[in-house]
C-alpha cells in the first residue's frame, strides 16, 4: 500500500494504526459515525491529534485477518456465504453514502468477527482519501487467495473470475445473482451426502448409505466438516486470540447511596458497555483503578470527570480534562458541577455515554 498502517499493541489490545499527512482534513460526518460505532460493517475509531496531524486506530482485538481464514481451508458453501455477507456489507456503505474507495481492501487489513462470523472493513475519514485497492482487486483476489478443502468442485470459479474481469466497470448486477445462486446451490447440496464408497446420494439424516451400507460419518471423517473460524490458529502457527470483553466495574456497594440508585448506569454508545453507578461519586478515566474506566481510548484522561449523586440528582463535573467534557453536545467548565439526567449524552473526549436512571 501506498499509506503504511501499522499494527500496535496497547494495553493488551491490538490496533491498527494510520497517520494523516500534513493538511489533511477529517470527514465530519465519516469520523462521527465511526467514533459512535454508528456503521455496521465498519470497526470503529480512535481518533488522536497529533500536532497538526492526527492518528487513526482500531481496535482489532479478537478479530481474525481476512486473508488468514481464506488460507484455513474452505468449504465451497463457507466460501459462498463469506462471499455474499462481504458483497452485502460492501453494497451498504454505498447505500449509506460512504465512498468505498476509502475502504481499506487490502486481505490483510479485512478481518472476521469469530462471534458474528461477519466481515469487519477499516474505513479512512479523510477528505479526498483513495485506498490502493479497487472494489475490482478485491473481488479477484478473493478468489485467488482462499485455499479450499479437498475434493470440492471449483468449476465455479471460472464463471466469478469471467464477470469479475468482464467489461470496463464491473457489473455488479451479474455479480449479485452470481452469488444469489451459488448460495442455493450449495444449500440444496449441503442437505444431502455422498457415499464416499459407492457415490451413491443420501440424505444429510442417514448415518448408513442406503446402496452399499458404508457408514457415512465417523469421528476420523469430522475434520471434513469443520469451521475454518476455529483452525486459523493451526493454519498461522499463532495463538488465537480471545475476545475482548468489557470490565464490569462499580463492583463494591456503597451504603451512602438509597437501594433505588442501584440500577443507574452509564452506557458507552461506541461499544455498548454498561458502567453500574452505585456509588455517590464515580471516578471516569483512562485508569484502570476508576470507577468507569475508558482503557483504550487516549483522549480521555486519567482522571478525566467525575459523576456525582446527591438529594436525588445526579451532577457531571470536569476535572481539567485535556480533551473537555461535553453534556448533549456543549463544552461544560472544568470543577463546575452540571445537572443530567437519564437521557443525557454525555462526552468524554470523543466518547459519548448515555446515563440511565432508575
Amino acid at each position: 500500500m501506498g499509506r503504511k498502517l501499522k499494527n500496535v499493541n496497547y494495553d493488551n489490545h491490538n490496533y491498527v494504526q494510520f497517520s494523516s499527512e500534513k493538511g489533511e482534513q477529517l470527514s465530519v460526518r465519516e469520523a462521527y459515525a465511526l467514533t459512535c460505532n454508528l456503521v455496521p460493517g465498519l470497526l470503529p475509531v480512535i481518533i488522536t491529534p497529533k500536532g497538526k496531524k492526527f492518528n487513526l486506530a482500531f481496535d482489532i482485538t479478537g478479530y481474525i485477518p481476512l486473508i488468514n481464514y481464506l488460507k484455513s481451508g474452505l468449504r465451497k458453501h463457507h466460501f459462498a456465504s463469506l462471499l455474499a455477507n462481504t458483497y452485502s456489507t460492501l453494497q451498504d456503505f454505498q447505500e449509506r453514502y460512504f465512498n468505498v474507495s476509502s475502504v481499506i481492501l487490502d486481505h490483510n487489513y479485512v478481518f472476521i468477527d469469530p462471534t458474528s462470523k461477519g466481515v469487519r472493513f477499516l474505513f479512512i475519514p479523510i477528505q479526498l482519501y483513495e485506498g490502493d485497492a479497487s472494489i475490482r482487486e478485491f473481488y479477484m483476489r478473493f478468489a485467488e487467495n482462499t485455499l479450499f478443502s479437498q475434493n470440492e468442485n471449483l468449476e465455479f470459479l471460472d464463471e466469478y473470475k469471467s464477470i469479475v474481469s468482464r467489461g470496463i466497470n464491473m457489473s455488479f448486477f451479474e455479480l449479485e445473482q452470481f452469488i444469489s445462486s451459488l448460495n442455493e446451490n450449495v444449500k440444496t447440496k449441503a442437505e444431502k451426502r455422498r457415499c464416499n464408497k459407492c457415490n451413491a446420494i443420501n440424505d444429510m439424516s442417514m448415518t448408513i448409505c442406503v446402496t452399499c451400507g458404508k457408514r457415512l460419518y465417523n469421528e476420523d471423517e469430522k475434520l471434513s466438516e469443520y469451521e475454518p473460524l476455529r483452525m486459523v490458529d493451526k493454519v498461522t502457527n499463532k495463538n488465537p486470540v480471545k475476545q475482548y470483553q468489557p470490565k464490569m466495574v462499580c463492583q463494591k456497594v456503597s451504603h451512602d447511596m438509597p437501594d433505588e440508585q442501584v440500577a443507574s448506569r452509564l452506557i458507552r454508545k461506541r461499544t455498548g458497555q454498561v458502567f453500574s453507578i452505585i456509588k455517590p461519586l464515580s471516578v471516569i478515566g483512562n485508569r484502570d483503578d476508576c470507577d468507569c474506566p475508558i482503557m483504550d481510548n487516549p483522549l480521555v484522561s486519567r482522571n478525566h470527570a467525575e459523576l456525582r449523586y446527591k438529594e436525588g440528582r445526579f451532577y457531571i463535573v470536569d476535572l481539567f480534562s485535556t480533551n473537555k467534557t461535553r453534556v448533549d453536545g456543549h463544552q461544560i467548565q472544568s470543577q463546575k458541577e452540571v445537572e443530567i439526567g437519564t437521557g443525557s449524552i454525555i462526552t468524554f473526549g470523543n466518547e459519548d455515554f448515555e446515563l440511565i436512571t432508575s
